[in-house]
């Protein structure tokens, strides 16, 4: 009930309504106004609906297929249809101010956007503070995690449900009490996870995941549940080497800092996952409060609510504001907005800078803002680097590469990417190798197993295994700075992280072949580093390398299919294996190679169908 004025006979605030129910007054305009209410938006309260199935404990079956929407009023869906101009607005102000425009232009569309408004947060209000939900209440509300924690809380204890949502259920960071709590209770019976490549789901995007998520009463726990991921189609769940399984101490393994699931494509995959967790820590461990590089995570401008701030054209005490799109790996001259046609802009692709423009040092991209060197200091704060660690925000795991960070010079950075800043060591050799660990292949492969979706969130960072800054050695440090110099420093507006390093001559030319012969000894590296066999490194770069071409996993799939097309090989998938043959046998790792333990063994029979 909106509460418009003090003392309002409608609203029932706690001493009127007790005052109604002690029978002391009847609070006729209270009572219409609630039973009125009911009737428009047709309250639903399960254990008056059904008094005789709770009073047996609960349903013993509870099958759905709930919404998959947030639980919030976003004004360009409201408008759409009502006022096409304001949900067409170019940014969340010009957007405010048509709204506030309407007090005088429509007001009675004002009224129904206001109250309409009202109405979510008032639903918001009460499954945050109303007790119902206490697993599935934190951050953005999705409807689909408050029906899941229904069907949990109205099954019997011996019962069981199963409903169809998205993947996220179990790896987004908002539902991790939700799913640990299952998962800790043993009340995870299985999980199915599709993708919509083959279209399940007509109308549903084809890059949309989902699961058929199965959940069991407290009286009857599951060790292990099975779990399955990236289907796409009913087939494929007939093939044994899809599933994997684990334990609690799994889920806290993998992920301590949620307890979130993991998304392996194979039982090998999970294998060699849990050897990488057992040997190397996670970035940010929230339980132990462990966070040895110190690193200090920053969303530095807000594309909607800080576009106050940024200017259409450049300026003497202007810096680019950059896109995630403008960088890829080792290059802060990837893309630019010069040049870029409609169409691009409209599909949010923009054109590369040619190799061409590449070799010259001063060369450089246009963004599409450009903000204060003031609003960027202000927003870093103590770092006085004049040089930032950026990663993409949007990606996904099946890309050619899913972890994409760079070194930018200090400039703005919109919300499609995201900053890391290491503080505890003041280093820059050290900073050069956490951005070395970050761009490798294993840490890749690593972070394709909890990417549930599009979104590399600080969450999903936090939780994967990188070296950490006391176990480099100065062999290590001299064999990964001087190669991570090389394939920055490739443009003078980086000088100044050249110099940290130490490095004070001229910038590197930019090489195609020589840059992928550094990477792939820097790949080869860390291959080393986190104590893989040679057969764990092939698998990683290629498990059809080892289990033949119908094993159901993949990892770099599209970084090879688009090396054979250019170059006629899996090039990458040479230069690393060499490389780490060629390491193999230095004195760094020699002694360590005999005592390596593959966790590469023979693919499980694929069961017969109907089984």
């Amino acid at each position: 009930m909106p509460l418009t004025k003090f003392d309002d006979p409608m609203v029932p605030t706690h001493e009127r309504l007790l005052r109604f129910i002690q029978r002391q007054d009847s609070q006729p305009q209270m009572a219409a106004a609630a039973n009125a209410l009911s009737e428009q938006l047709r309250f639903f309260h399960w254990r008056l609906e059904f008094p005789e199935v709770f009073e047996r404990g609960g349903f013993d079956v509870v099958l759905g297929n709930p919404p998959w929407k947030m639980l919030e009023l976003d004004p360009r869906d409201f408008f759409a249809s009502r006022a096409p101009e304001i949900a067409r607005a170019a940014n969340m102000n010009s957007r405010e101010r048509l709204i506030r425009q309407l007090a005088d232009q429509n007001p009675s569309l004002l009224c129904e956007y206001e109250s309409e408004k009202h109405l979510i947060d008032a639903t918001q209000k009460f499954v945050h503070e109303g007790g119902k939900f206490p697993l599935s209440s934190y951050g953005r509300i999705n409807l689909m995690s408050l029906f899941t924690e229904l069907a949990s809380s109205i099954s019997t204890a011996s019962g069981r449900a199963g409903l169809v949502l998205p993947t996220g259920i179990a790896t987004d960071a908002f539902n991790q009490y939700l799913f640990s709590g299952l998962a800790q209770k043993q009340r995870l019976v299985q999980l199915l996870g599709f993708e919509n490549e083959s279209f399940i789901f007509p109308g549903v995007h084809h890059a949309f995941k989902f699961c058929a998520l199965t959940i069991c009463g407290e009286s009857v726990p599951v060790g292990e549940p099975k779990l399955v991921f990236f289907c796409r189609s009913f087939e494929q769940l007939r093939d044994g080497r899809r599933y994997f399984s684990l334990s609690n101490k799994d889920f806290m393994l993998l992920n301590p800092n949620t307890g979130t699931c993991p998304v392996f494509r194979t039982g090998a995959d999970a294998e060699i996952a849990k050897k990488l967790y057992r040997r190397v820590p996670i970035l940010q461990n929230d339980q132990t409060e462990k966070n040895s590089w110190g690193i200090k995570n920053l969303l530095m401008f807000m594309m909607n609510t800080d576009s106050h701030l940024f200017r259409a054209d450049p300026d003497a005490d202007l810096v680019p504001l950059y896109e995630s799109k403008l960088f890829w790996q080792f290059d802060h001259r990837y893309a630019t907005y010069e040049g870029a046609t409609q169409a691009q802009l409209n599909a949010a692709i923009l054109p590369q800078l040619p190799v061409s423009a590449k070799i010259s040092p001063t060369a450089s991209v246009r963004p599409r803002y450009w903000v204060t060197i003031s609003d960027v200091r202000a927003r870093v704060g103590a770092w006085n680097r004049e040089w930032v660690i950026a990663f993409r925000k949007i990606t996904g795991p099946v890309l050619e590469r899913t972890g994409i960070f760079t070194i930018l010079p200090l400039c703005g950075v919109g919300d499609s990417a995201l900053i890391i800043l290491p503080e505890a060591t003041s280093d820059p050799r050290l900073h050069a190798c956490l951005l070395a660990n970050l761009n490798s292949l294993v840490f890749d492969y690593m972070a394709r197993q909890k990417i549930g979706g599009v979104n590399f969130n600080f969450f999903a960072l936090k939780q994967l295994p990188a070296i950490a800054p006391e176990t480099y050695s100065d062999e290590d440090v001299g064999f990964i700075a001087p190669r991570v110099t090389e394939l920055l420093y490739t443009a003078t507006d980086l000088k100044a992280f050249a110099a940290d390093i130490g490095y004070n001559g001229s910038p590197f030319v930019w090489d195609e072949i020589r840059r992928a012969t550094l990477r792939g000894d820097l790949d080869a590296y860390y291959a080393h580093l986190y104590g893989l066999t040679r057969d764990e490194l092939r698998y990683i770069l290629d498990p059809k390398d080892v289990f033949g071409s119908d094993f159901p996993s993949e990892t770099f799939r599209v970084l090879k299919e688009h090396e054979e097309k250019e170059f006629g090989e899996y090039r990458t998938g040479r230069l690393v294996l060499e490389a780490f043959d060629k390491l193999a046998d230095s004195s760094r790792f020699r002694d360590e190679m005999p005592k390596r333990v593959s966790t590469i063994t023979p693919p499980a029979i694929p069961a017969k169908a109907g089984q």
